[in-house]
């Protein structure tokens, strides 16, 4: 169960992270952008989107139960951002077992190249460490240290090179944020989650109203999926949603699953500008 709540933590950065069953993709309609792009300047890049600096903070749910907080952070430096999201279990289910991941991207934003990633996950007494560089759009090498109290330390090397080009989870939080959608619209890219390269679709599949702090926001509902790219192929599909503010904000309201273990919602709660 605490390696599931984990899982659910970093539902936020990691959407590679969901429940991997072996298959293809689900069939969907054939209206919209479907082509794989060469390129990132050839996506639909909302041209006068302008991320304002500051924080988003979200609850995290199983069914009723409140699992912790996650936090999503942009901060500019020149023509950099600064990308950070955050996540950790709530006082109670820290006290019977500790589970806390933070991710930090710097990105490029025209065109949205990532530079560096780093990722930092701990569950209980293990804590793993991944630094990323992206020394080309199609091309990034990392290291992967994993410390566990009275074992040896365990040290990964790795290089992956895309097609096309290749972003990270965090990046990708700001390309959903990003990019000009329309209902049927469909990016397919490669993405590294850290440990492993996916072939990543964002779909969106219809506009939806929620009710986010006692007002109602209209949204786009985008559907995350992705696919190994070696044989046998692998499907993650575990029924996820992130509804995106249609307004100028372009914010994330709020990300819901259905895993075996049940219905998992993270929703924003408020933002705060930075100084």
């Amino acid at each position: 169960m605490c390696k599931r709540v984990s899982i659910l933590l970093i539902v936020f950065g990691l959407f590679c992270s969901m429940t991997i069953s072996v298959g293809t993709a689900s069939e969907k309609p054939a209206n919209g952008q479907t082509a794989r792009k060469d390129s990132i300047r050839q996506l639909a890049v909302n041209e006068s989107f302008k991320p304002v600096r500051g924080t988003h903070y979200y609850d995290v749910f199983l069914g009723n139960v409140k699992l912790g907080k996650a936090t999503i952070s942009v901060q500019q430096e020149g023509e950099s951002y600064t990308v950070k999201v955050e996540a950790r279990t709530n006082r109670a289910i820290r006290a019977l077992y500790k589970i806390r991941y933070r991710g930090t991207s710097v990105v490029n934003h025209d065109p949205l190249i990532p530079q560096t990633v780093t990722i930092m996950e701990q569950s209980g007494k293990k804590r793993k460490t991944i630094e990323a560089e992206y020394p080309a759009p199609n091309r990034v090498s990392s290291v992967e240290v994993t410390k566990k109290k009275g074992e040896k330390t365990n040290i990964k090397e790795k290089e992956f090179e895309s097609e096309s080009f290749l972003l990270d989870p965090f990046s990708t939080v700001f390309l959903i944020r990003s990019l000009d959608w329309q209902v049927g619209d469909r990016e397919i890219f490669d993405i590294f989650t850290g440990k492993e390269q996916f072939e990543f679709e964002l779909y969106c599949s219809q506009e939806k109203v929620l009710q986010i702090n006692g007002k109602s926001r209209k949204s786009w509902e985008i559907i995350p999926s992705s696919r190994t790219l070696t044989e046998p192929v692998k499907t993650v599909m575990a029924n996820w949603a992130i509804y995106l503010s249609q307004d100028e904000s372009r914010e994330i309201l709020q990300i819901v699953g259905h895993p075996k273990i049940g219905k998992i919602v993270a929703k924003m709660r408020k933002f705060e500008s930075a100084p």
